[in-house]
């Protein structure tokens, strides 16, 4: 009777890990990772619709400073495919930007290759 518990254990373990296609999707509120919280809480960052006439896969970004005080940060990106790998072997270079008080500003960023569909964008000070 062990035996055949234990059979039947493997079996389900198994079948439990069998599936067709696995993939990772990063969610809106995943995107976005920020160095601190006083940051996350100062910054936001909107993904908009890029301009129809642009030939090159794009990621267009507003970044809204919500807060009283200007920020300086620096930023960069991770791209990933459909099914949640990392499609370059480093990320992006880190991108210096400057964003006054209760100010915008727009980024516009080129994806690295055609398989590229996710990103990760990481905000430090």
């Amino acid at each position: 009777m062990g035996k055949w518990l234990c059979l039947l254990a493997t079996l389900s373990l198994l079948a439990g890990c069998a599936t067709e296609s696995q993939s990772l999707t990063i969610t809106p509120r995943q995107s976005v990772v920020y160095s601190d919280s006083a940051l996350a809480q100062a910054l936001d960052v909107k993904r908009r619709a890029c301009a129809a006439s642009e030939t090159t896969q794009q990621t267009c970004l507003t970044l809204i400073n919500r807060s009283q005080h200007s920020q300086w940060m620096r930023y960069r990106f991770y791209w990933y495919d459909k099914q949640g790998l990392q499609v370059e072997a480093s990320p992006s270079e880190w991108q210096r930007i400057s964003l006054p008080a209760k100010a915008s500003k727009r980024i516009n960023t080129r994806m690295p290759t055609a398989s590229a569909t996710q990103y990760r964008m990481v905000i430090v000070h």
